[in-house]
């Protein structure tokens, strides 16, 4: 189904915190190695000083261009994952006030499981990268609430197949269902781990 569980990364599972911790604490100590190293090969001539420049220079201009695409990854990711959620915001206002078109009870059923189901993919989105279990299980109770939605609008389709105000309130439900399986596939989409450790190494080789 469209809202499966997303498993984090040893990295993202790790608190920013910490990281930000180690890697002061490791850019400090090959700062003071390479401080050593330099002190000791002082005596080698002025043609180090050249060859360390350029070397120097190369690696902190690897290490912004990392930075930004960093940068990049995330800003691009926050902009789509905006769209989509603002998309499927809409596509639930849509679908709420049609469920007020067709006069049947099994509409007005529909109407009263709509707060609850908003409810839980508002959970679903908030709780996704603080507590992976209280994540699945409003991905749970969402997926039933959603099962249970389509099942009422299926019943009320079948009970009026040639009712235009039903077949609106169909394609909004569809179309606000697969609005959240795009929101929850977005989600999948980091930054690969492999450019926070080129990142890392590009600090610590800068140090």
């Amino acid at each position: 189904g469209p809202y499966k569980c997303l498993k984090m990364s040893a990295l993202f599972a790790i608190p920013a915190g910490i990281i930000a911790l180690c890697v002061l604490l490791i850019t400090l100590a090959v700062a003071e190695i390479g401080f050593r190293i330099g002190r000791h090969s002082s005596d080698l001539g002025p043609h180090t000083d050249n060859a360390v420049g350029v070397v120097q220079n190369s690696v902190l201009g690897l290490m912004a261009f990392l930075l930004g695409l960093a940068f990049s990854f995330t800003a691009g990711r926050l902009q789509t994952r905006h769209d989509l959620e603002q998309k499927e915001a809409n596509c639930l206002g849509t679908a709420y006030l049609r469920t007020s078109l067709p006069d049947s009870p099994l509409a007005q059923q529909i109407r009263l499981l709509f707060p609850q189901y908003v409810e839980a993919r508002v959970t679903t989105l908030t709780a996704g990268q603080i507590n992976q279990e209280a994540m699945q299980k409003a991905e749970a109770h969402t997926l039933d609430l959603q099962n249970q939605i389509w099942k009422l609008d299926l019943d009320l389709f079948h009970a009026n197949p040639r009712d235009l105000r039903v077949s609106l309130l169909t394609q909004s439900l569809n179309d606000a269902f697969d609005a959240g399986g795009d929101v929850t596939e977005a989600r999948r989409y980091r930054v690969p781990d492999i450019v926070f450790y080129l990142l890392f190494l590009a600090v610590f080789i800068s140090g």
